[in-house]
């Protein structure tokens, strides 16, 4: 199969976003798959699926009806950025774009992949007639715990508490409020505490404020150590050494940083805004509102904690609670198998029908996907039906096998604002023609 990944510009990719694009089309490769990146479109549709990775890109919706002239199925994973807090930035110009332009390309795609069920049930109701998939992302590399070699390397001594920050400088990531809960914390912090930055500056002027205030706080702040960028391998020692992962975000759609912490066994602070609430809760980590005074209190609840033994295994150092590799792993479901199954079935039910007829297709799936009960048209049972337009199809029951069924139109009169039910007689379809 040609699988032809487009992405967005090197610089709106970078961190997360990168790591999961990549990972997937690792994944493929060894399946027998090709993956080609921003490439143009084939002129041979068979066998060739699209896949639009986020969103907001001026060319996406040209290439959109550009498959579907050629009848290459496509498919689109949002990547987060339709997740409240995104949402809700500049939402001037993104809610008037999205419904003229990004809403209406996306209508056609075959599928829309998701990173975790909250995203998907949020995109649900985005594309309410769309097929929504859940599509966690896997473990990018088999990296084991390694804290004293990795604090030897890194030059951090074994009795120093570490708290490590590794993520994008940017607003979302919630970095401003990580400092000002420490400096809060003053007097409660172990001596002996080292608070470690690594990312890079994706916003300068946030970076700047946050350089600014702990050049204003150094009095109150642990001992801060800001590296800067750090990529591949080299970030997993950092993963390895600290005590504390962190990451107070605003807004994450999976949040991967917090996987890989866990892969390495070290404990992760998180908010109730990742997907990683469940699995963190009840004493395996430190859960909080993306809110200052909740971070302060998660904070001061891990320091008690930091003469635990440390772990030999991949597991949260934190209470009885384990996060092993395997369990990460089924939670973040092997990319290549699934991606595959979803990429085959797209080109298998649209890639060889003229185009009317994939849209006839898709019509007949939104057709029969959302049902509710309603009465039976005859002796008023409980029956499922599915809903479409103005029209409400109502399917008979078992006990009156009257083998028809009829629709509830919404007609208005002109000139009025009085709704006329008129009920509309079928053609007598059989009970079995519906699902």
């Amino acid at each position: 199969m040609n699988i032809h990944f487009y992405e967005p510009p090197a610089a709106q990719k970078i961190g997360g976003l990168d790591a999961a694009i990549t990972s997937l089309a690792a994944a493929m490769r060894p399946l027998g798959h090709s993956v080609a990146v921003n490439e143009p479109l084939p002129e041979d549709s068979a066998g060739a699926v699209a896949h639009f990775h986020g969103l907001w890109q001026r060319r996406f919706p040209a290439l959109a009806r550009e498959c579907r002239r050629r009848g290459i199925p496509f498919i689109v994973s949002p990547h987060g950025m339709l997740e409240p807090w995104a949402w809700r930035q500049r939402l001037w110009k993104k809610w008037p774009y999205f419904h003229l332009i990004e809403k209406r390309w996306i209508a056609n795609a075959a599928c829309v992949l998701a990173t975790a069920k909250p995203e998907a049930d949020r995109l649900a109701k985005f594309f309410p007639r769309r097929r929504i998939e859940s599509l966690p992302l896997g473990l990018t590399a088999g990296k084991r715990p390694g804290h004293a070699a990795a604090r030897a390397k890194l030059g951090w001594h074994a009795d120093e508490t570490v708290l490590l920050f590794l993520s994008r400088i940017h607003e979302k990531k919630g970095l401003d409020m990580l400092l000002a809960a420490l400096a809060e914390l003053h007097g409660v912090t172990p001596r002996a505490t080292r608070f470690v930055i690594v990312g890079p500056d994706e916003q300068p002027d946030y970076a700047a404020r946050c350089r600014a205030f702990i050049a204003q706080n150094v009095a109150r702040l642990p001992r801060t150590d800001w590296i800067g960028p750090v990529w591949g391998d080299d970030r997993w020692p950092y993963f390895q050494g600290a005590d504390l992962f962190c990451l107070p975000t605003h807004s994450e759609n999976f949040g991967l940083a917090v996987l890989e912490a866990c892969q390495v066994g070290t404990p992760a602070l998180t908010t109730t805004e990742t997907p990683w609430a469940d699995t963190l809760g009840d004493g395996r980590g430190f859960i909080t509102r993306p809110e200052t005074a909740d971070i302060r209190t998660q904070l001061a609840r891990f320091f008690p904690s930091r003469d635990a033994p440390k772990p030999t295994a991949p597991h949260s150092r934190i209470g009885h609670g384990r996060i092993s590799t395997g369990q990460s792993s089924r939670r973040a479901t092997p990319l290549s198998t699934k991606a595959s199954t979803d990429h085959d079935a797209c080109q298998k039910n649209s890639a060889h029908l003229p185009r009317r007829q994939t849209r006839s297709r898709a019509r007949a799936a939104d057709f029969f996907q959302h049902r509710r009960r309603e009465p039976c048209a005859c002796c008023d049972r409980d029956v499922a039906a599915a809903r479409h337009g103005q029209g409400t199809p109502i399917r008979s029951c078992e006990t009156c096998r009257c083998g028809k069924w009829c629709a509830v139109k919404i007609r208005r009169r002109p000139g009025s604002g009085e709704a006329e039910r008129k009920s509309v007689a079928a053609d007598g379809r059989r009970r079995a023609d519906l699902p």
